[in-house]
């Protein structure tokens, strides 16, 4: 039989999760998923994505490595010396509703 797991239940998290995040250089949540899915039957009521996820977001060594988020480029004025000299349009009005047509 190739696809034989072992049913991994809930209160087993923690364990599985040190084997595979701690002591394998603490990778992602995603990956570290993937790899107990491959390897464990989970159970469907454990919300394995989200737990992974919130441990992670606990993990003090990936919060270290992970470091500060990048900061936002300081926005830029835009100078015009007499009216419509510029200007701008929104192109990313995704969904938006037509102002002439009423059209989405």
């Amino acid at each position: 039989m190739r696809d034989q797991k072992i049913v991994l239940r809930k209160s087993q998290l923690v364990t599985a999760w040190t084997s595979f995040h701690c002591d394998n250089g603490h990778p992602g949540a995603r990956v570290v998923e993937l790899t107990l899915r491959q390897t464990y039957y989970c159970d469907s009521g454990t919300g394995l994505r989200t737990w992974l996820e919130t441990k992670i977001k606990g993990c003090q060594p990936c919060q270290q490595k992970r470091g500060p988020p990048p900061r936002k480029a300081p926005p830029v004025g835009i100078k015009s010396t007499r009216p419509y000299e510029r200007i701008l349009l929104d192109h990313s009005s995704v969904g938006a509703t037509d102002v002439m047509t009423g059209a989405t």
